[in-house]
């Protein structure tokens, strides 16, 4: 068993699993300099690394939109270009082509058109209430969300429809809607907090007068449906559901006002629940994603593919192996499927087989970057055509950040474990985490050493004491490789090797908290614990280490840097409105003083030109003196998980998805924290 004063580190090599931060932070705050003027180009993957979430076809094009307000375009469906780039909590979840135009719709009510799937226009924000549905049909666009029905004829032009459908705790909200048969339809989850009624439909011809049509009870279900796809398509409504109870349930209509209930789908005898669906017209069949409810196998990423001729009766064509998909979209004669992660398309080829069609980041998640001259490594958890968390992945780029491949895979690391430091010495770079020991299955560290970042070997770790569990931040500093590292038992030991990473030892320190991240601070190392304290811990030769309270109101800190003479380190805060971050500065390490910084900071890095945060909502931070920052969203919906600064000024970041963006200038900023980047010869 970890060290009982151990948090929990997930794989990526932070440890915020078990926290909620708090969401305001996320796009509204600015520190008192201006906002950067540095945008970001996605590396890996091309064209994005935001999950799609929608894809629709006309005007001899196809359109993807999805997290982050990104949106793709492409000719046949196969090959992709980004279209647009997005915004901060700009997510678009559902796209529809009808009157010559496309229309996308997302969070915060808005409303995206194009005649060419190219060139994006905003329309009017008819609502701010997430949309997350649109269809077109005879009477124009009808578009829902939450409690919002709003329709146009053209796209632009938007009119809210009242229901008078009213509101409880947690709903009801309109969740699908689809046009047929000369009916549009509309799908209303129930308000679970004391429901007294089923679900419901409600149903128009001219989408101006609506009519309410409840469903259930069917069949032992009460009629608490989850709305999980909602579609028309050969002459009929399909409506997937899932229940309160996590069974599967399907409803058909021809009108919308009538509807039959199918049977619980299953997998090899379990029950599953329906996670998306949609019409396949190449296979004359309706299609859907499942999950399986029994909790020993709901936490299998890769969902079961169901399968039904009339939407009635499902069957099973097996798990999508590899493939962690979440939605499936129709576009055309194509079925997509998503994943929640990492960009990347999929186009449906078989029964239970998936095409690549946008390319997928080879990694699972990022937790650390390291720039050495023109070689740049990415560390994380997972490889992308493997199960999450079963394999340890390093991706390299050998031309400055431009271009990236997969270096090294390491079989046999965990949920939790993988690379979670990268460190350069005089010769040699080393990626040091965690894995599970090829016969005990205990966690033990994992360490490799580099001396071009292409050939990795792996360090010999005989010297290093059995209770040792694992490996998190390391550093380079005074002729040595310092690790931090998990421990059974009493004592607190760090990991030690010497300038080639090529043979560690094991220390026993003076300390009682494990060392976490790390730096190397002029002539010592800084560290932060993996445990639950407030202290930062110095050393000169990493085993005697004298702790120094920062008081800060944090109630752990899970980061530091350091650059001239000046240490930031990161805590987390618990308090009564969530879990947020905090910054305190010190100019000697004895005495702290908090910043009025960001709240929802995830990593902190340090290099020539200042200092780096990185935060949950894609945000990057940037100070020169740790005190006053600018802020700046990189492009990506996901977690920044780190950053490193590349030769030529520009800064490169990682994502929790197994992303990474550079920006498109060397962003180098004045003491008062200006960026100059347009200023620059």
């Amino acid at each position: 068993m970890v060290h009982s004063k151990l948090r929990e580190v997930p794989a990526f090599g932070r440890r915020w699993t078990t926290v909620a931060l708090a969401c305001a932070a996320l796009v509204s705050w600015l520190c008192t300099a201006t906002a950067s003027a540095v945008t970001w180009d996605w590396k890996l993957p091309v064209p994005t690394g935001n999950a799609m979430r929608a894809v629709a076809q006309g005007a001899n094009a196809y359109v993807a939109v999805g997290n982050g307000g990104s949106i793709l375009y492409s000719d046949d469906g196969s090959a992709w270009s980004l279209a647009r780039a997005g915004g901060a909590g700009d997510a678009l979840e559902a796209v529809v082509y009808g009157n010559g135009v496309f229309v996308a719709v997302g969070q915060g009510g808005a409303v995206w058109r194009s005649a060419d799937g190219r060139q994006w226009t905003r329309s009017t924000n008819p609502t701010t209430t997430a949309l997350r549905a649109v269809t077109y049909g005879s009477a124009g666009f009808v578009a829902c969300g939450e409690l919002t029905l709003i329709t146009s004829p053209d796209g632009a032009t938007w009119t809210p429809i009242d229901t008078g459908v009213t509101p409880g705790v947690f709903g009801p909200r309109f969740q699908g809607v689809a046009y047929g048969n000369g009916v549009y339809a509309v799908w209303i989850d129930i308000d679970p907090i004391g429901a007294t009624s089923a679900a419901a439909v409600l149903t128009s011809v001219d989408a101006a007068t609506w009519a309410r049509v409840p469903l259930g009870p069917f069949d032992g279900h009460d009629g608490v449906l989850f709305a999980r796809g909602f579609v028309h398509a050969d002459d009929r409504f399909v409506a997937l559901a899932t229940s309160d109870t996590l069974d599967s349930v399907s409803l058909t209509s021809s009108d919308g006002s009538h509807w039959r209930a199918g049977t619980t789908a299953t997998h090899e005898g379990t029950t599953v629940y329906f996670k998306s669906g949609a019409f396949d017209p190449a296979a004359g069949r309706y299609v859907a994603l499942a999950g399986f409810n029994d909790p020993p196998l709901a936490l299998d990423a890769y969902p079961v593919v169901m399968s039904s001729v009339d939407g009635l009766d499902w069957t099973s064509q097996g798990i999508v192996n590899d493939i962690p998909l979440v939605r499936l979209a129709r576009a055309g004669d194509i079925v997509f499927g998503l994943p929640n992660a990492g960009g990347g398309m999929y186009a449906r080829s078989g029964a239970s087989t998936w095409s690549a069609i946008a390319p997928v980041s080879p990694v699972w998640r990022l937790s650390s970057i390291l720039a050495d001259g023109d070689v740049v490594i990415a560390a994380g958890t997972g490889a992308g055509d493997t199960k999450h968390g079963s394999t340890a992945a390093l991706i390299a780029s050998f031309d400055g950040g431009g271009t990236w491949s997969k270096v090294l895979t390491v079989e046999g690391t965990v949920e939790g474990g993988g690379f979670a430091g990268l460190a350069a010495g005089a010769t040699h770079k080393v990626a040091v985490g965690t894995a599970n020991h090829s016969v005990t299955g205990a966690f033990v560290p994992v360490a490799y050493a580099s001396t071009d970042g292409a050939t990795w070997t792996s360090a010999d770790l005989s010297a290093v004491d059995a209770d040792v569990s694992g490996s998190y931040g390391v550093a380079y500093g005074n002729g040595v490789f310092v690790a931090g590292a998990a421990y059974n038992g009493d004592a607190v030991a760090v990991l030690t090797s010497d300038d080639d990473g090529a043979t560690w030892q094991s220390r026993v320190t003076n300390l009682s908290q494990p060392i976490g991240r790390i730096v190397f601070a002029g002539d010592k190392f800084a560290a932060v614990s993996a445990g639950f304290s407030s202290s930062v811990f110095f050393s000169s030769d990493a085993t005697v280490w004298s702790e120094r309270a920062t008081g800060t109101s944090a109630s752990y800190l899970t980061d530091i840097a350091y650059r001239d003479g000046t240490y930031v380190a990161l805590g987390l805060a618990f308090g009564p409105a969530g879990n947020v971050s905090t910054l305190v500065v010190s100019a000697d390490g004895f005495s702290w003083e908090p910043v009025d910084a960001a709240t929802d900071i995830v990593a902190l890095s340090a290099d020539a030109d200042g200092f780096v945060a990185t935060g949950t909502g894609g945000n990057v931070y940037r100070s020169a003196d740790g005190r006053t920052w600018t802020s700046s969203w990189s492009g990506s919906a996901d977690w920044i998980t780190a950053s490193a600064r590349l030769p030529d000024g520009r800064l490169a970041v990682t994502t929790v998805r197994g992303g990474v963006l550079v920006g498109t200038s060397a962003d180098r900023i004045f003491a008062d924290g200006f960026d100059v980047a347009a200023r620059r010869p």
